[in-house]
């Protein structure tokens, strides 16, 4: 009981509704009936006519004559083997069996998750590797010490000319395993712009980096800036 929520939804309109025409008394002994089915978990109530009214919290000519009313106005499923009776609550039912239903098919979906039917073990989502992960992967996968040098030397003259936080920058991308030459490549094209906001800008370019970034277009543009004149290649770099 420690973990059931302290309230649930009840539906005015249908209470009303169902109980139109009948008595206070009926409507005060129903109540306490439900009350004491949803402090329990349950769809119906049973016992003796004195165990049932101590339950409801009504004397017991007072649920007897509640009783009589619940099956003329078909509010409740009744049944009198004597010397017992057992109420049902037809709502409260369907909700239970909807909710062990619901129980039911996560446990199956929580197991097919895990095991296949052939009992083959499977990726689950836990397991499975998300974009981040892949990304981490090629990552620390053996990267050309130029293209880190050249990542330390841009983001140095980043930092000097126009953008403090570029380490940052730099640093939170490399703990997050992006690709070390969308990185340099977004450092580069950052040189070449102005921006309020350079975080932003270079983080949506990162990301348009790692999508389109070919490898072989790569190579050719370190090819091309070991091929520039110093003086060029200084200023490009921040060395001076």
């Amino acid at each position: 009981m420690g973990n059931r929520l302290g309230w649930e939804k009840f539906y005015f309109r249908d209470f009303h509704g169902d109980l139109l025409g009948c008595r206070a008394e009926t409507k005060g002994v129903w109540l306490g009936i439900l009350t004491w089915m949803w402090d329990q978990h349950e769809s119906e109530v049973s016992g003796t006519i004195q165990e049932i009214a101590l339950k409801a919290g009504c004397l017991e000519q007072e649920l007897s004559r509640s009783i009589q009313q619940l099956i003329d106005y078909k509010i409740a499923d009744v049944i009198n083997s004597n010397p017992n009776v057992i109420i049902k609550c037809r709502r409260l039912e369907k909700l239970k069996k909807r909710r062990n239903d619901i129980k039911i098919n996560v446990a199956r979906f929580r197991s097919k998750s895990i095991c296949n039917p052939t009992g083959n073990h499977i990726e689950s989502e836990s397991e499975s590797e998300s974009e981040s992960e892949k990304n981490k992967k090629a990552a620390d996968a053996p990267v050309d010490n130029s293209i880190n040098e050249e990542i330390e030397k841009t983001t140095e003259h980043l930092y000097k000319a126009k953008w403090p936080k570029v380490i940052a920058w730099k640093n939170t991308q490399l703990k997050k395993g992006r690709n070390p030459k969308a990185i340099l490549h977004t450092l580069k094209r950052a040189i070449e712009v102005t921006h309020p906001d350079y975080w932003a800008y270079c983080t949506k370019t990162r990301q348009e980096e790692d999508k389109n970034y070919n490898a072989d277009d790569s190579e050719k543009q370190c090819q091309k800036y070991k091929q520039m004149p110093v003086n060029l290649k200084s200023i490009l770099v921040g060395i001076k």
